[in-house]
């Protein structure tokens, strides 16, 4: 979610990334194997995993607010700051 264009348009492009369908999502799959949900190693990778998705969109919103590239009401700035 780094690179050029707003913090919207990055992560939009994120998450409208083309995949290979038949694939699926691999941290998806992850999420959704018993295997993962009983082992607490394989449970902590995938949290991190989303921890490190979730601080990258923070970061690009953090960005744009801070170059006024963004606008959001008081409460939303409150909730993109301190994520």
């Amino acid at each position: 979610m780094r690179g050029e264009g707003s913090a919207v348009e990055r992560i939009s492009a994120y998450l409208l990334l083309q995949r290979d369908v038949l694939r699926g999502c691999p941290v998806g799959r992850m999420a959704g194997d018993a295997e993962v949900l009983h082992s607490a190693a394989l449970r902590e990778v995938l949290a991190r995993t989303f921890d490190r998705v979730r601080e990258l969109a923070v970061e690009a919103l953090r960005d744009d607010v801070r170059r006024a590239e963004l606008r959001c009401r008081p409460r939303g700035a409150h909730d993109i700051l301190t994520a």
